[in-house]
C-alpha cells in the first residue's frame, strides 16, 4: 500500500508544479538524443496484481495504470522542460543483464526507481528496498 501512495504521490507531483520563474539551476541538457536508454531485457508492458506498471520503450519509461489507460512518460516531460532556461534535467541509470535503475531530474524534482530485477524473461520484482517479496512488487511482461 506504501508504493502505492508514492506512486501517485509522484504523479501529483509533476501534474501539479509549475515554473514560477524563480527555479535555481545550472546548464539545460538541450541535445536531442534520449536521455532514457532502458536495456532490452525490460522492454514492454508489465503489470503487477494490482493493476500498476510500466511500460519501458527503447527510449522512455513510464508509469502505467489500469492496464495502460493511463500513462505517465518521462521522455515527455524531459522533452517539455530541456530548453526552459534555468531548470536542468538529467538522467542516470544503472544498467545490467539482470538490474535496472533510474533516476530522473526534472528541475527541482528527482524522481528515483531504484531496483528493478530481473526474475525471468516474463517477470521483474521492483524492489527499491531489496527486501520487497510481496506479490505486488513482481510485474509480468503483457
Amino acid at each position: 500500500m506504501k508504493k502505492l501512495i508514492y506512486l501517485f504521490l509522484t504523479v501529483l507531483i509533476v501534474a501539479c508544479s509549475s515554473d514560477d520563474g524563480n527555479s535555481e539551476g545550472g546548464d539545460n541538457n538541450s541535445n536531442n538524443e534520449s536521455l532514457i536508454t532502458p536495456p532490452a531485457w525490460i522492454q514492454g508492458l508489465w503489470f503487477n496484481e494490482i493493476g500498476l506498471g510500466y511500460t519501458f520503450t527503447p527510449d522512455d519509461m513510464c508509469v502505467s495504470y489500469s492496464s495502460n489507460q493511463q500513462s505517465f512518460c518521462y521522455k515527455a516531460q524531459i522533452d517539455l522542460y530541456q530548453d526552459v532556461p534555468n531548470i536542468s534535467t538529467g538522467v542516470e541509470q544503472v544498467i545490467t543483464n539482470d538490474f535496472y535503475s533510474i533516476e530522473i531530474t526534472i528541475g527541482p524534482n528527482i524522481y528515483n526507481y531504484d531496483g528493478f530485477e530481473k526474475i525471468s524473461a516474463t517477470q521483474f520484482r521492483y524492489a527499491p528496498t531489496g527486501d520487497e517479496v510481496d506479490d505486488i512488487a513482481i510485474y509480468t511482461k503483457q
